[in-house]
């Protein structure tokens, strides 16, 4: 049972950090394109990468958060739906759309890892004004949904426990 709180804080930890990261991206993106927007209109001078570096922050930021909404439970939700079952149902529901998500995310990892190994080995770069490599960029995705997996792996079992509870759903 200790170790099963241990695993969680980690992955609460873990999950706040990436939070944190894309927080960080957020600010430094804005500060990017108020820079771009106050050269270009003031100065006249525009930089060149001033476009393509937000697309790499917000590539990052969209990744990086995707766990901790998850964690929230801020994802968009069909309401109208959902309140009109029972509770049990309501479990039973989360629990059938969180092994869904598990689901996805496994095969998102796989898939992103043979991507990212792909352009490690080919020495792929991105062909814009700075031509940066594209594995470390790309190896968010993977990282990212690795962690969603186990967010997901928490709430089934969460959920899956919730459900057996007869008496705690039976609303």
């Amino acid at each position: 049972m200790r170790q099963k709180v241990k695993a969680v804080e980690v992955l609460d930890g873990v999950i706040n950090f990436l939070f944190w990261i894309a927080a960080v991206l957020i600010t430094g993106m804005m500060l990017i394109i108020s820079t771009g927007v106050i050269t270009r209109y003031f100065f006249h001078y525009s930089i060149k990468w001033m476009v393509e570096i937000p697309e790499y922050m917000l590539y990052g930021i969209i990744f990086l958060a995707f766990a901790w909404v998850q964690k929230k439970n801020s994802h968009i939700k069909v309401d109208i739906v959902v309140g009109n079952l029972t509770r049990r149902n309501q479990v039973l529901l989360e629990f059938i759309t969180s092994s869904l998500g598990l689901i996805i995310c496994m095969v998102l990892v796989y898939f992103g890892i043979v991507h990212v190994l792909s352009n490690i080995q080919s020495h792929a770069v991105f062909d814009y004004a700075i031509r940066l490599p594209k594995a470390p960029i790309l190896a968010i995705m993977p990282l990212s949904f690795l962690v969603a997996f186990f967010q997901f792996l928490k709430q089934v079992m969460e959920k899956w426990i919730e459900w057996r509870k007869k008496d705690s759903v039976n609303e």
